[in-house]
């Protein structure tokens, strides 16, 4: 039964123009590159397989370079140390003002500052 839509085509002709397959050979083509000869219009029109390629990823950017830093100098390496020995200075001063003035104030404010201090020596030396 044949559909009367059909009437008046010739089906091998159509198929071999989709194959890119000359009347008579039979078969398909073999690979999807082959499917359109270069020279044909493409799908949406024009430029044959240029017009059918697949767009180009943009390259990728390059590493950026890694920092160089300058070597630090003796001031910057011992900062905790002096800052240590800053606060032990303050709180032996808190404390003599602890003592010379019989309050508890500057005795809290000292005992604070000689714990501190200890605190930022043991950092300094667990680094």
């Amino acid at each position: 039964m044949a559909d009367p839509g059909d009437s008046g085509i010739d089906k091998q002709k159509i198929l071999a123009e989709i194959g890119a397959v000359a009347p008579g050979e039979g078969g398909g083509p073999t690979s999807g590159s082959a499917a359109l000869p270069a020279s044909s219009p493409g799908l949406l029109g024009g430029g044959g397989l240029s017009a059918m390629a697949p767009p180009t990823l943009p390259a990728p950017a390059p590493a950026p370079a890694p920092v160089v830093r300058p070597p630090q100098g003796r001031f910057a390496r011992h900062r905790s140390q002096i800052a240590g020995l800053v606060l032990v200075f303050v709180g032996m001063i808190w404390l003599a003002l602890a003592l010379a003035t019989h309050e508890r104030v500057p005795l809290g404010l000292g005992g604070g500052c000689l714990a501190l201090a200890l605190a930022v020596g043991l950092g300094a030396l667990l680094r």
